[in-house]
């Protein structure tokens, strides 16, 4: 006992089982830190594919890594454990900043706003007088029935009446037109959509036993309808205009369907429509009709848009048309001076017929000569493609989407235009520069740069097959047989 010093024994008293305790967590929550968790390496992987993401990428990946940003994020305490762990909202803000000039160069969507915010307000009907169906709703009061006028639209007994009548009056079509353009009832929209087309069907030049209609809308209605909804007609895809279909979107046009519907059933007979409608008032409409095609927010109703169009090219008469054809053109050339609202415009007009192929062939070269700024209008398949002779794709500065649209849109004039098919020194020219677009690096990081490859390979094959059907109906039995 005597062996044991004072001053340890003091220690030992001192030294409590809670200070022991204290002493291991400290520790064990060091020795915690410098364990790597699950949380940790996605959270890492997560950090590092965001840094070697470039400026190339798009937008929407952009906006799919802000969205499940959340999902790394870690709930361990360390998080101020340096600059290598830095909050992945923070780099995604960065990111965006890099992103959002090249975002737009890529990914190139079509689309003008056509519409303006502050739609015009609704016109009246005291032109027109009080319908004069006033005289269907005491026949149905004598019946003993209590009705309205929009309840004898629904169910279809205006238009009975004025069947019977062979005829309906100005004011009677003028309260129709306007329900069915401006009302917020859709089932009264649509019975009275549903009215006129039946009645323009029934239209005859042989007022002894067709029908006559008293007023049909002109060029200035329409106009007008459009108007209401916000429609600029000189609007121009060059000026600062809000995102196409912003505006529209927040009001859906739903009447518009119904319009467009009239429009195609109206002009679809020449005969009867001629005496209400001029050549010009024909030109201006199809023209509008192209540029309301441009407007993303009627894209659900882009079909609609496509059978006006179709319609209204097949009222000019033979004669007609090679005289309004060029003017179209060049009309509908004026408001799409971006090349990509130009090919989007193509697209819509293709396959509507042979005119359509006299449309798009004009409206092609007039934007190739923009595009190749060439002073003197192109005019023929080796025009076209004597664009493409020089054509340098390597180097470090190539304007590839200039020539990507270039390709594109000569790509349609050839189709549509028949002496190219025989021009051996054309077809050389264009395959010639098609097979050169092989030259470009398939991992090109440069806008357009793979797109021009991919199209390019794309067109050669179909080239080759349709030159390989041309060859085979050359030399076979039919093909003699049709010429003799």
């Amino acid at each position: 006992m005597e062996g044991l010093n004072s001053d340890d024994d003091e220690e030992w008293l001192r030294s409590t089982p809670s200070s022991e305790v204290k002493g291991e967590e400290e520790s064990a929550k060091k020795r915690q830190r410098k364990v790597i968790t699950l949380d940790d390496i996605l959270e890492a992987d997560h950090k590092e594919s965001i840094r070697k993401l470039k400026p190339r990428k798009s937008a929407k990946l952009l906006q799919k890594l802000r969205a499940k940003s959340h999902l790394y994020a870690s709930s361990s305490d360390d998080d101020d454990d340096g600059e290598v762990y830095r909050k992945p909202t923070e780099l995604l803000e960065e990111l965006e900043k890099q992103v959002t000039t090249v975002a737009e160069e890529v990914e190139l969507e079509w689309g003008l706003a056509v519409f303006g915010l502050a739609p015009a307000e609704l016109p009246s009907l005291a032109r027109g007088g009080a319908p004069s169906v006033q005289r269907a709703l005491s026949a149905s009061k004598e019946a003993g029935r209590e009705t309205s006028l929009e309840e004898l639209a629904r169910s279809g007994f205006l238009r009975a009446w004025a069947f019977c009548r062979k005829r309906c009056d100005e004011s009677t079509l003028r309260w129709a037109y306007h329900q069915m353009a401006y009302s917020s009832d859709e089932a009264l929209e649509r019975a009275c959509c549903k009215f006129l087309c039946d009645l323009v069907c029934r239209i005859s030049s042989d007022s002894e036993t067709g029908f006559t209609m008293e007023w049909l809308p002109s060029l200035v209605d329409f106009k007008q309808t459009l108007g209401v909804y916000g429609y600029r007609e000189h609007g121009t895809d060059s000026e600062n205009m809000e995102t196409p279909g912003e505006s529209i979107g927040r009001r859906l046009a739903k009447n518009l369907r119904s319009v467009f519907e009239f429009i195609a059933t109206c002009f679809a007979r020449r005969s009867t429509m001629q005496p209400y409608y001029s050549t010009e008032d024909i030109s201006s409409l199809l023209c509008m009709m192209a540029h309301l095609s441009l407007e993303r927010g009627l894209l659900e109703i882009l079909d609609k848009i496509q059978d006006c169009i179709l319609v209204l090219l097949r009222y000019f008469t033979p004669d007609e048309w090679p005289v309004e054809c060029p003017g179209l053109a060049h009309s509908i050339f004026m408001f799409t001076d971006k090349a990509h609202n130009g090919f989007h415009v193509l697209k819509v007009i293709s396959g509507l017929g042979n005119r359509s192929v006299d449309l798009q062939r004009h409206l092609a070269l007039l934007q190739l000569t923009k595009l190749s700024r060439r002073r003197n209008t192109l005019t023929n398949s080796r025009d076209v493609t004597s664009l493409f002779s020089n054509a340098q794709l390597k180097g470090k500065f190539v304007d590839f989407k200039r020539f990507y649209y270039q390709m594109v849109i000569a790509d349609t004039f050839l189709w549509c235009n028949e002496e190219f098919a025989s021009d051996r020194i054309a077809r050389y020219g264009w395959l010639k520069f098609l097979g050169s677009c092989s030259v470009i690096f398939i991992g090109d990081e440069r806008p357009f740069a793979t797109k021009l490859r991919n199209q390019a390979s794309f067109l050669v094959t179909r080239y080759s097959e349709s030159e390989l059907e041309g060859l085979e109906r050359e030399g076979s039995p039919e093909r003699f047989d049709e010429e003799d």
